[in-house]
């Protein structure tokens, strides 16, 4: 069994964890408890885990009664002689592929961090990764009525991450762009389409300034942080800077990506990425 104790991020960072351990669980038909999220697990129907023995906790309290209880049963066992119970690895942010932990010997084997990946069951479970992650049916019908309003004679959805909110310290605000810069990634996008309907759809972590980006052909979200992340999964081409946040939106969507590298790129679209997480 494995059990994911703690992780540390907003939504993509969990999202992108959760997927990595479920699929190196799915691939071995290995029973997962995971805390990674708190209340973001009311967003996804539970009862689809269960069916592949992945249990996502809500409750806090549910953590340290199991923490307690293993603790108490590793205890015990440690009489044993050459029984080890729990295998416990601990990463921070630095990307750890779970297979080259060597040697699990453990039953129980215990993961604490956000660096963990395993990228080869990842790529081999991902349809079964984006079915669990699909959101309640509520979430896809605010997506669908947003759509509906937008996606008219073949129109290409460009989905614009404006990723804020903490990127302001973040590396020394490296990434934390100004209006200006995504109106020019708007300028530069037109072009690309000519001939085409075209509707921008412009998703942040702070409140966008409508008078800035009053054009027909874009949107401004002001839903709630799962419709915009699942809205950006639903477009045709994504921009952002470095997310996990639009890298599961184009990893969920299978939609080519732009990493917003420097508020200076030059936009073309054979740049743009399928992104594997």
């Amino acid at each position: 069994m494995v059990i994911v104790q703690k992780c540390q991020g907003q939504l993509g960072n969990k999202l992108l964890v959760s997927a990595h351990v479920m699929a190196y669980c799915l691939s071995r038909g290995e029973p997962l408890l995971s805390f990674t999220f708190h209340d973001e697990v009311t967003y996804f129907e539970l009862s689809a885990f269960r069916k592949y023995h992945i249990y996502v906790f809500r409750n806090r309290w549910v953590r340290p009664l199991v923490t307690m209880s293993i603790a108490m049963t590793q205890k015990i066992t440690s009489l044993l002689p050459n029984y080890h119970l729990v295998e416990r690895h601990q990463v921070g942010w630095i990307h750890s592929e779970i297979r080259d932990i060597q040697p699990r010997q453990a039953p129980l084997f215990i993961l604490e961090g956000e660096g963990f990946r395993s990228t080869v069951d990842l790529r081999a479970q991902a349809p079964q990764i984006r079915q669990l992650f699909t959101p309640k049916q509520q979430y896809i019908h605010t997506i669908e009525r947003i759509l509906g309003s937008l996606n008219k004679d073949n129109t290409v959805l460009i989905g614009i991450h404006m990723r804020r909110g903490d990127y302001k310290q973040w590396q020394g605000g490296k990434y934390y762009y100004d209006n200006q810069t995504y109106r020019h990634i708007i300028q530069q996008m037109r072009p690309l389409f000519a001939g085409q309907t075209i509707q921008f759809i412009l998703c942040s972590d702070e409140p966008i300034n409508i008078h800035y980006f009053s054009d027909d052909d874009v949107y401004i979200s002001t839903q709630a942080t799962i419709v915009d992340l699942y809205l950006l999964a639903r477009c045709n081409y994504l921009i952002g800077p470095p997310s996990t946040f639009s890298g599961w939106a184009a990893f969920y969507g299978n939609v080519p990506l732009w990493t917003l590298k420097t508020p200076d790129d030059r936009i073309d679209l054979a740049g743009f990425t399928k992104c594997v997480l």
